[in-house]
């Protein structure tokens, strides 16, 4: 694929092609933003980024998605690469992520997208408290789901772009 040299080259250091696909990245981002609160694991955004170009144009490559992240990100538009245990996530709501939301999601990772209370407070180390703070937060962004109907009764924390175990 070729990247012209016009205004986005000019003004943010970026060609035409990164420019195009960021925008399609946005769309793709901001489409699935209810259901996945802002955060989206890479290997999704790229599958969505396809399927949105169709199949009348090459498909483009994770790093081309990345790449044109990482030229959004020069905006500040909210648009960001996390590092989410061996999961690359793509941030596309402004707001910081802070240590214990990453532990907390780290630990979601690790269980194939879910966390239950205790699993926090054995595997973390976290007091009731911190431990209430940091899945709060996540829920109040919409970065996390709850599920109370578990057969075990136990609530459980649904951390939607953590659910595909690779």
């Amino acid at each position: 694929l070729a990247s012209n040299k016009g205004m986005w080259s000019e003004l943010l250091g970026f060609g035409d092609f990164y420019y195009e696909l960021g925008v399609q990245a946005v769309e793709a981002c901001m489409a699935h933003r209810p259901a996945n609160g802002g955060l989206m694991e890479i290997d999704e955004l790229v599958a969505q980024v396809n399927k949105r170009r169709g199949g009348k144009v090459d498909s483009v490559s994770k790093d081309d998605v990345v790449q044109s992240i990482k030229k959004l990100s020069k905006l500040g538009s909210g648009f960001r690469l996390l590092q989410i245990g061996k999961r690359t996530i793509v941030q596309s709501v402004p707001g910081e992520l802070n240590r214990d939301h990453n532990m907390v999601l780290s630990q979601a990772e690790s269980q194939g997208g879910w966390v239950r209370s205790a699993d926090i407070e054995r595997s973390l180390g976290f007091t009731q408290d911190r431990m209430q703070q940091a899945l709060q937060a996540l829920l109040n962004e919409g970065q996390a789901w709850v599920d109370d109907g578990h057969e075990d009764g136990e609530r459980r924390y649904w951390f939607p772009y953590l659910r595909h175990v690779k």
